[in-house]
């Protein structure tokens, strides 16, 4: 074998080489792609519960049964939300025990995730702004976390107040 033909061989060696490297790299990109998406579908499934959990739950502790023309006093105020004396979760009975609530856990797959949910009342006129005082909607926000998560799953749902 000549010179020309050695220079021809490391030539397609080389240029099989870097095409491989390509190859290659494109499908760990790719593998990596679907295993990010497939923990950032578990943690939308895993706050999208918690919402729906929200949303079986009263909507303060104080329930008059009839909707008021005017908010009435009696509705938690919004310092105070969270959890009541003795109760814990599962078994919160209205949506503002869920403000603070935070858990770590471990998925079936091995996912570790931290949820943290907080609860406020929200203006009428903008229901992303937090209102400092009581009013007909409360905003829950859920945020899951990971190591394992390229940026931090937030959801949130307005839950009106229906007497």
């Amino acid at each position: 074998m000549g010179r020309a033909e050695m220079l021809i061989l490391l030539g397609a060696i080389m240029i099989y080489g870097i095409f491989s490297i390509s190859v290659n790299d494109a499908r760990f990109k790719n593998e990596y792609r679907i295993i990010q998406s497939q923990f950032e579908i578990l943690a939308v499934a895993i706050a999208n519960s918690y919402l729906e959990e929200g949303k079986s739950k009263e909507f303060d502790e104080v329930f008059t049964g009839t909707p008021p023309t005017t908010l009435p006093d009696n509705f938690t105020d919004p310092a105070s939300m969270g959890t009541d004396t003795g109760e814990t979760y599962p078994n919160f009975d209205d949506l503002d025990d869920f403000n603070s609530y935070s858990l770590t856990d471990t998925s079936s797959i091995g996912f570790v995730y931290t949820v943290s949910i907080s609860v406020t009342y929200v203006t009428t006129s903008d229901f992303s702004t937090a209102s400092a005082s009581r009013t007909f909607y409360k905003r829950m926000d859920v945020t899951v976390s990971s190591p394992d998560l390229t940026s931090n799953i937030v959801m949130s749902r307005i839950y009106p107040f229906i007497g």
